[in-house]
């Protein structure tokens, strides 16, 4: 790596000009969103060794913005799903938050707090949230608290742009696609009557109510939780209208996935 950190940089130093081959020569390198990082940060490291050059869009401030623009466009975001318990109640972290951390932090430690909004629009542009409107449920509560985390620890506040932006659009997306509109009171009463009425009071059937009182339209799944609890839940489910109970047999112990139809 240091040989090819030379001829990056290097050969502009023993030039009254910043070499003008520095950004394709960064380009043509394989990618590799680590090692590129790796490149762009020794090149903010060692910035003051070399001279401007008489093209302002040759200096290596503009090289550097360039180069992380570059890491940002190219660096892959897998929507994967967070780390829940067996009713997928609770979030832990995702690789989405994982991944426009350390885009974003690339951006803050090479002074380029004007790519923020680059970064963010790698998750949250609109047509991301379309096409990855199934995974809300897993990945906006962990981004929020990475995202809050992030700012934190570099002294911004929630309420600076694009931040304060981009808080509203995880929350309201939230709202809007999981949380859903308000339900109505007396068909709340109803259903929990409903529910009320499996004629079982054990932990697993009172656990599958909770879920399905809490969470309306969405599906859980109770992971190794064993044939015979499956289908004792199953089966005291299996008389309510608008609520799916199926047994998942293609794992050992056997599972159990539960929702409101």
């Amino acid at each position: 790596m240091r040989s090819r950190l030379c001829e990056l940089y290097y050969p502009a130093v023993c030039t009254s000009d910043l070499d003008p081959r520095l950004l394709p020569k960064f380009k043509s390198f394989p990618w590799d969103e680590e090692w590129w990082k790796s490149l762009v940060l020794s090149l903010h490291l060692h910035r003051a060794k070399i001279p401007s050059g008489a093209d302002p869009s040759t200096s290596i401030k503009n090289i550097i913005k360039n180069c992380v623009a570059l890491i940002i466009d190219r660096a892959h975001i897998t929507f994967t799903a967070s780390v829940t318990d067996r009713w997928g109640l609770h979030g832990g972290s995702s690789a989405v938050d994982k991944s426009l951390i350390r885009l974003l932090d690339l951006c803050h430690k090479t002074g380029n707090p004007r790519l923020y909004t680059r970064a963010l629009d790698r998750v949250l542009a609109q047509e991301q949230l379309q096409k990855h409107r199934n995974e809300f449920r897993s990945v906006l509560s962990p981004l929020l608290s990475a995202l809050l985390t992030f700012l934190k620890s570099i002294g911004s506040s929630p309420k600076e742009s694009p931040f304060s932006t981009a808080i509203t659009i995880i929350i309201s997306t939230y709202v809007d696609h999981v949380v859903g509109p308000k339900p109505d009171e007396k068909g709340v009463k109803a259903q929990i009557q409903q529910y009320s009425r499996i004629g079982c009071g054990c932990i697993d059937c009172r656990n599958a109510i909770t879920f399905l009182t809490s969470s309306p339209k969405s599906q859980g799944i109770w992971a190794r939780l064993g044939a015979t609890k499956s289908r004792h839940v199953a089966g005291k489910l299996a008389g309510l209208p608008s609520v799916k109970a199926d047994v998942i047999t293609t794992c050992s112990p056997y599972s159990l996935s539960v929702g409101s139809l």
